[in-house]
């Protein structure tokens, strides 16, 4: 298993520092979210040009996260989701750029209260949009269940099951989150059922006020079937959760704290 840092507990950092410190702290790769990069100044072409030739050069490979602020590739504004569907693919085109081995997409959601008719034409929408992203990927692609949220319709092991039932491609998999698997209460069915499918896995603490906290705030996230899982799993673990006060802090500590847990409870 390899440990990954998510850029976006340093979202207000200059990408620089971002390298810096995954090399410092012995972290085994980063996982860039798409937005940071197009973050802090990052517009400018020649700015984004040296930045690329910087992240090539890094020690440690990279994973992308897809875009995901103001997006939804199922909207049912048609002009919404193309544009949703187009941003996703202009972050599988800088994993590409970057030699990512990897980018994480967040499936679309619900833009209204709906009915068993329309919730088929969600799914349609869904599965187009997730089989053109997966076509145009040269990389490993892993869709994200989703969180406890009314417009989510990605949350359940047969959510998933059914888009890759319906896109049967190498290249794609699941990005299994679980915190959002807890805010449902399906981590153990999650990974009794999906466990095979699972190429990445989001860590955090589940918060209180948001659903995702470091390590060291909210509540833990580390039951003995997720350990259990851990021991033999062999993709990556991002560790997320941002505290916009801390942001430093938490990236220095987070892998030591993260280890120093597993060590108690497993020999992951």
């Amino acid at each position: 298993m390899d440990l990954y840092l998510s850029s976006k507990i340093l979202f207000d950092r200059q990408i620089e520092t971002v390298i810096e410190l995954i090399v410092e702290r012995g972290y085994d790769g980063l996982e860039l979210w798409s937005e940071h990069f197009l973050n802090l100044g990052y517009r400018d072409p020649l700015a984004q040009s040296e930045l690329i030739e910087l992240l090539r050069e890094a020690p440690f490979p990279l994973w992308i996260h897809g875009p995901t602020m103001d997006l939804n590739i199922t909207s049912a504004n048609p002009r919404v989701a193309q544009v949703s569907l187009e941003e996703n693919i202009r972050a599988i085109e800088l994993a590409h750029l970057l030699e990512a081995k990897g980018v994480v997409i967040h499936p679309g959601s619900l833009s209204a209260p709906i009915n068993d008719v329309e919730m088929e034409e969600y799914w349609d929408r869904q599965l187009a949009a997730l089989r053109r992203l997966a076509r145009a990927a040269d990389c490993l692609l892993a869709v994200e269940n989703m969180e406890s949220r009314d417009n989510n319709f990605i949350q359940e092991p047969s959510d998933l099951k059914r888009i890759l039932e319906n896109i049967p491609r190498s290249n794609l998999g699941i990005c299994f989150d679980i915190a959002h698997s807890r805010s449902l209460g399906n981590t153990e069915e999650f990974l009794e059922k999906m466990a095979p499918d699972i190429t990445h896995i989001h860590y955090s603490n589940s918060g209180t006020k948001s659903i995702h906290a470091p390590i060291d705030r909210g509540e833990s996230n580390l039951p003995q079937p997720f350990l259990s899982f851990l021991e033999d799993f062999s993709g990556v673990l991002t560790f997320e959760g941002r505290d916009p006060a801390r942001e430093r802090e938490v990236a220095e500590n987070y892998l030591d704290l993260f280890l120093q847990t597993c060590e108690r409870s497993c020999s992951c």
